[in-house]
């Protein structure tokens, strides 16, 4: 099993230097940078996550990177096994599968209420937001647009309880296709559904979801049995 490697230690570093002004207690950045890491594919499914070398690479003692791991483990990115440690966690295909299932059900219910409540101030806010999603190629960059993205399109302020349940479960899924996203002319995803959105047609709008969600749970299972294979996209 792969365990901390100089790559990842590397990575964790470079993150931790970026993120170390935005927080006032060890704690919260301890668990903000290993989140970040595992979201963003720095720290890959089933990668073995030993305390020490966490610690000596965020340069941190053992007791905040204890800490981080157990909340991480209550998120479900991590998997604390006994006489092993943490592991960050893997998922099978049917696992995926029902991931996105569950997505659909949510995000479609998520995208109607937003189209019916949409306003030509946040319609503005949504295209920006979605230029600069369809353009943005790296890993973590591309964790952070797509949160600003969603979350202006459903309304995480008149959607709390949805919009979260949506957003844990992007996360479940979301390191197995983004440190494999190939930027070889991928469409403007986004962009595409924001035209439903503007024409306020729900009904194609949820069409279009449902038919992205449907083909994006099928590569990413068959990448899920078959971790050599490179997938293309994400939503």
């Amino acid at each position: 099993m792969e365990a901390t490697t100089l790559d990842s230690q590397d990575g964790l570093k470079q993150i931790m230097r970026r993120s170390a002004v935005h927080y006032t207690t060890v704690g919260d950045l301890t668990y903000s940078v290993l989140r970040q890491a595992i979201l963003s594919g720095v720290l890959k499914p089933g990668q073995q996550l030993r305390q020490d070398a966490l610690a000596d690479s965020l340069g941190v003692s053992r007791l905040p990177v204890r800490s981080a791991l157990l909340q991480l483990a209550s998120d479900g990115l991590i998997v604390m096994r006994a006489h092993r440690g943490a592991i960050v966690s893997t998922l099978s295909g049917t696992q995926i599968k029902q991931i996105y299932e569950a997505r659909r059900v949510l995000e479609t219910y998520a995208l109607r209420q937003a189209i019916a409540n949409m306003t030509p101030e946040r319609l503005a806010a949504l295209e920006t937001l979605a230029d600069q999603l369809d353009a943005t190629e790296s890993g973590e960059e591309f964790v952070e647009a797509r949160f600003a993205f969603y979350d202006k399109l459903y309304g995480t302020d008149g959607n709390p309880v949805i919009s979260s349940l949506i957003e844990r479960l992007r996360n479940d899924v979301g390191r197995y296709w983004l440190r494999r996203r190939v930027a070889h002319g991928h469409e403007p995803e986004h962009s595409r559904l924001l035209g439903y959105v503007r024409r306020r047609d729900a009904d194609g709008a949820t069409r279009w979801l449902e038919g992205h969600i449907r083909q994006v749970a099928e590569e990413l299972a068959a990448l899920a049995e078959n971790p050599t294979a490179v997938a293309a996209g994400g939503l």
